[in-house]
């Protein structure tokens, strides 16, 4: 029974009582209590970079030997005048770029092509002796202040040394046709050793000669220029060696997407302490890394197969038409004049493939002459335009061998990323190079083709003698025989027992058809 009425306390507490505990709710208003808010803590800041990080891209690479060396794992306490001491060791240094030094980076540049060639070859002997556990001391040729570093070659940077823009090729200008190579090797030889000689098909006034020596060109510069050969007064100028286009000659500055997709086989940057070769670096991935290829593991098959048809049609740099590969001069000059047109028009025949050729080329032709341009004209000798013979429609892609790299480039400009103007179609025309090149090598490669039927004659590869430029119009000569026997188990032709071409058949043959990847040129 609960207590009521007033409650009396006691005069005198005792301190040893039992704790009080009331009968009833000691507060029968509990929605009055505050409610309590927790606040998080800040997050902590985000981790230090790791040491040595550089985020800065590596000078561009080059595949050909240039007197320009980036070495790589430099001692940071290196100075310029050590560096420049073990480098002469392999010949004259014409300059040092030591603004990365402190990554470890450092360029050099020699006066003379076969010193860089020596340098190079020779540091990375020094990795090759490492890694069999004969290595020398530490006053072996090719090390930096007694370390171990890796060297490469880059292309120059031209504001890097004093007249840069002498990279030892000259070109001649307003030069007789008529004197020879031989003529112009013996004249010039006399102010230093000639790497090459190289001429210009389109140009025969124009010659290039390149030395081994900046300093030897600089000299036959001074002495030939306003010479008379051959009764006409010549012109000398610095040029850029062969193998140099002008975009990548020029390129005084070095960024990250010029670097990633001209030269994406360049070392990463590594920390300085690790002095191996770029072959023997292993990355321990961190934890992130992992964790990214763990979901990448674990990613649905059907998403795994989009990323690998992306893959796929994602095309081949080697197949890319450059403008600037086409009109460099040289061994290194981008020749190549057998093209592959993509997204053609199912319905389009070999007739209608012809006129447009014949219509570009003539276009072409005739701005050449209205300008009064001295260049080579448009014309081609060789098509082939794949049909599947269940429907006779075509596959969607054909092949033609222009006669020129200058008609090549005119006909990706005319073609590539256009939309055909016909058959009321949406697709986008593709230019790309072909993967073989050449008329011979073109009419090697078919001649075994089979046709089935006499009736599919028109669909066979042809060629043109002389060539066909859309005013002159030979008519078409066939690569191949028609036959019309079957072809046998044993034989490796895109073609089936009954003598047809199916599409899968076309798109997946290993040699004869030229389905044979097509993302990547063909043939």
């Amino acid at each position: 029974m609960s207590v009521t009425g007033p409650i009396s306390h006691p005069k005198n507490l005792n301190p040893t009582a039992p704790e009080f505990l009331p009968s009833t709710n000691p507060n029968p208003f509990p929605f009055l209590i505050p409610t309590r808010i927790y606040l998080p803590l800040p997050p902590p800041p985000p981790p230090p970079p790791p040491p040595y990080l550089s985020f800065c891209p590596l000078p561009p690479i080059s595949m050909i030997p240039t007197r320009a060396v980036v070495l790589l794992q430099v001692p940071p306490n290196v100075t310029e005048s050590s560096l420049k001491r073990d480098m002469e060791r392999f010949g004259e240094v014409r300059g040092i770029q030591m603004e990365r030094a402190d990554e470890g980076i450092v360029t050099v540049h020699f006066y003379n092509l076969k010193h860089s060639q020596r340098a190079v070859n020779e540091i990375h002997d020094l990795h090759m002796q490492q890694q069999q556990e004969h290595f020398t001391t530490a006053t072996a040729r090719g090390l930096i202040s007694g370390r171990l570093v890796w060297a490469q070659f880059v292309f120059p940077n031209l504001k890097a040394v004093r007249e840069g823009n002498n990279q030892g090729s000259l070109v001649i200008l307003n030069l007789e046709p008529t004197v020879s190579s031989t003529t112009l090797r013996h004249i010039f030889q006399l102010y230093g050793e000639v790497k090459e000689l190289r001429g210009t098909p389109s140009k025969r006034e124009q010659r290039f000669v390149e030395f081994f020596d900046v300093r030897d060109a600089a000299r036959a510069l001074r002495e030939m220029n306003d010479k008379v050969i051959a009764g006409k007064p010549i012109l000398v100028q610095f040029s850029r060696p062969g193998g140099f286009t002008k975009k990548l000659f020029l390129a005084s500055r070095y960024n990250k997407s010029f670097l990633f997709n001209h030269h994406s086989h360049s070392p990463p940057s590594l920390p300085r302490h690790h002095l191996r070769p770029p072959s023997q670096l292993m990355m321990k991935p961190d934890n992130q890394q992992l964790k990214y290829n763990n979901n990448y593991r674990k990613k649905p098959k059907r998403q795994m197969r989009q990323m690998q048809q992306m893959k796929k049609n994602r095309l081949d740099d080697r197949f890319i038409i450059n403008e600037d590969a086409i009109a460099t001069t040289g061994e290194f000059r981008d020749d190549r004049t057998t093209v592959m047109i993509k997204n053609i028009p199912n319905k389009y025949n070999q007739k209608l493939f012809l006129n447009m050729l014949d219509t570009h080329c003539n276009d072409s032709n005739q701005k050449i002459i209205n300008q009064g341009n001295n260049m080579v004209m448009s014309s081609y000798d060789f098509v082939y335009l794949p049909i599947d013979f269940s429907n006779k429609c075509n596959v969607g892609y054909g092949f033609v061998n222009m006669t020129s790299p200058e008609a090549v480039l005119r006909l990706y400009k005319a073609l590539h990323n256009q939309r055909w103007e016909i058959f009321n179609t949406r697709k986008i025309c593709e230019v790309t190079y072909a993967r073989l090149q050449g008329l011979e090598s073109l009419k090697e490669h078919f001649k075994n083709l089979r046709i089935p039927r006499k009736e599919m004659e028109e669909y066979k590869p042809v060629f043109f003698s002389p060539p066909r430029d859309g005013e002159l119009l030979p008519e078409p000569i066939s690569v191949v025989d028609v036959v019309a026997k079957p072809v046998s188990d044993g034989d490796d032709s895109c073609h089936s027992r009954d003598g047809t071409v199916s599409d899968k058949k076309l798109e997946r043959s290993d040699g004869c058809c030229l389905g044979e990847r097509i993302e990547n040129g063909g043939v």
